[in-house]
């Protein structure tokens, strides 16, 4: 995939956002169904204990990245008010580069001792990741994500080579290059949603923001959905 593909396909997705006059609670429930439904219904969402093993970069990114991907946080809570949303918390951010195990799949044996061979043969330690931002999104199921651009190109080939050892990692994987900020939970309203939409697109076209190297890459067994709990397992 090249960066020019990886474009087309945020804005494919961002296009079907917009194809609609608010977001559809059919949408919306594949987001709500991450969050306990009793924490919901008191609109303080808090995310289910489900367990991913993945390797990420970021968790933490330093400040002024931090700052950089809160910013945009900041810009869609200043339109849709009280709107029930969830933003992660900044240093939560990550950089998902593969995940080896899903909430839905058993862990296989040896499979992290072996995932850790392949990823330290296969990375390219003299090639650091290195981001700019063209602007943020929201996909159709109210999910937030800053899009990301690997000026290295490291980042996907990396992935790329990872994925031939395809009796390590599962089928379903990101081609993206994002981070993820937060996710909105209900419908806005028509005005509202305009309102958002306008400033997503003027956010798409504005100036890439540098966002820099993104630092060492981590194994992470994650427990709790946007890493509100998580341990490090290796860094490389």
């Amino acid at each position: 995939m090249t960066n020019e593909d990886l474009i087309n396909s945020y804005n494919t997705v961002h296009d079907r956002t917009w194809s609609n006059k608010d977001f559809l609670n059919e949408n919306l429930n594949v987001s709500r169904s991450l969050y306990i439904e009793e924490s919901i219904q008191m609109r303080i969402p808090v995310t289910k204990k489900l367990h991913v093993v993945a390797f990420l970069y970021g968790l933490p990114f330093n400040p002024d990245q931090q700052n950089d991907l809160v910013k945009f946080q900041k810009q869609v809570k200043s339109i849709i008010g009280e709107t029930l949303v969830y933003f992660v918390k900044p240093q939560n951010f990550g950089l998902e580069l593969a995940v080896l195990k899903w909430p839905e799949e058993n862990l296989k044996a040896n499979i992290i001792e072996k995932s850790i061979q392949v990823v330290t043969k296969e990375l390219n330690k003299n090639s650091e990741v290195n981001l700019i931002l063209n602007g943020f999104q929201i996909n159709p199921d109210g999910c937030i994500v800053a899009r990301g651009i690997d000026l290295s190109g490291e980042f996907l080939a990396l992935r790329k080579r990872i994925m031939a050892h395809d009796d390590l990692f599962p089928k379903k994987q990101s081609g993206w290059v994002h981070i993820p900020l937060g996710r909105i939970l209900e419908p806005l309203g028509i005005e509202k949603f305009n309102e958002l939409k306008h400033l997503v697109e003027q956010s798409i076209q504005s100036a890439p923001i540098n966002f820099g190297k993104v630092g060492r890459l981590k194994l992470v067994n994650e427990t709790q959905w946007y890493m509100e709990e998580r341990k490090i397992l290796n860094e490389f």
